[in-house]
């Protein structure tokens, strides 16, 4: 199912406010990077860090994947000969904006290994 073409603006609004959140998120993670002094804390903090990892991953190729939904989208909107201006400009934009959540997942990988 596709967007209706007036509704693609506003999910293009929506990724983008989603990777500034993620973005948000991940400088978070890096910055809470001090462990306590004692062990079962540190257990805790480990086990809970873990759990954020992999929420922060999979939220991350949510993301993607909705990228590429909108990339779909625009796509057929080409291919059924609606040679907007717009979508090219939305094009743009979703792939600058998948750009950065590429780099933010290279990053965070980075990060915990």
């Amino acid at each position: 199912m596709l967007y209706q073409l007036s509704y693609i603006p506003t999910a293009i609004e929506r990724f983008a406010v989603t990777v500034k959140e993620i973005a948000q998120l991940f400088g978070t993670k890096l910055a809470e990077t001090e462990l306590p002094d004692e062990a079962d804390a540190i257990e805790f903090q480990l086990r809970s860090q873990a759990d954020q990892n992999r929420q922060l991953k999979d939220d991350i190729r949510s993301v993607m994947r909705e990228a590429r939904y909108l990339l779909s989208n625009l796509e057929a909107r080409k291919a059924d000969g609606q040679e907007d201006r717009d979508i090219k400009q939305d094009w743009d934009t979703v792939q600058r904006l998948l750009g950065q959540l590429r780099d933010m997942e290279m990053g965070f990988l980075r990060s915990v290994t």
